[in-house]
């Protein structure tokens, strides 16, 4: 059975109406999309605090990621001769944290109160102004997820070439998941 057959007899054999069957696929784009974000942002979590838990970095953080790669970010190289390439990925790690916390909410921005029980608008650059108000349904497109791809691999590379990431001893660079 072709693809478009198949497609056909799912929605719109099944019963579903015309808008149905428009939300239905609008919906599962989006939790591919999410899917897409979540192993993303896997991955980079699962290297960055292999990273920082070593001893060139002790930075880790079991509570708080952010502290944890801004730790990293800002004891390599990269803070010295590239300040705004660094702060450029922490806007990244920033938006993709965002959107994988969105997770826990069905999608909808309704971020941690403050000390004060407010909460706060979310407003970041990367490549583009992300913003979300409290309760608004966390969306990207395809285009964002693939710069959120690229800038991840560049982050990545950009690391592994720093001299205080490679003077890490190999016995403390092991992720137990890998």
């Amino acid at each position: 059975m072709s693809k478009k057959s198949y497609a056909n007899k799912v929605f719109y054999t099944a019963g579903i109406p015309k808008n149905g069957r428009n939300i239905t696929r609008a919906n599962y784009i989006y939790d591919i999309k999410r899917v897409l974000l979540l192993s993303l942002y896997q991955s980079l979590e699962s290297s960055l605090r292999v990273i920082s838990k070593s001893s060139v970095f002790n930075c880790h953080n079991y509570g708080n990621f952010h502290s944890t790669y801004t730790g990293i970010f800002n004891n390599i190289n990269l803070a010295v001769y590239n300040p705004i390439k660094k702060d450029e990925y922490i806007s990244l790690m920033n938006i993709v944290r965002t959107m994988r916390n969105s997770v826990h909410t069905n999608g909808v921005y309704d971020p941690k109160p403050n000390r004060h029980g407010t909460q706060h608008p979310f407003n970041e650059t990367y490549r583009k102004l992300y913003r979300y108000n409290v309760g608004d349904k966390v969306i990207f497109g395809w285009t964002d997820l693939e710069e959120f791809i690229k800038g991840s691999i560049e982050l990545l590379v950009e690391l592994m070439k720093d001299p205080k990431v490679i003077s890490i001893p190999n016995n403390q660079m092991i992720d137990p998941s890998a």
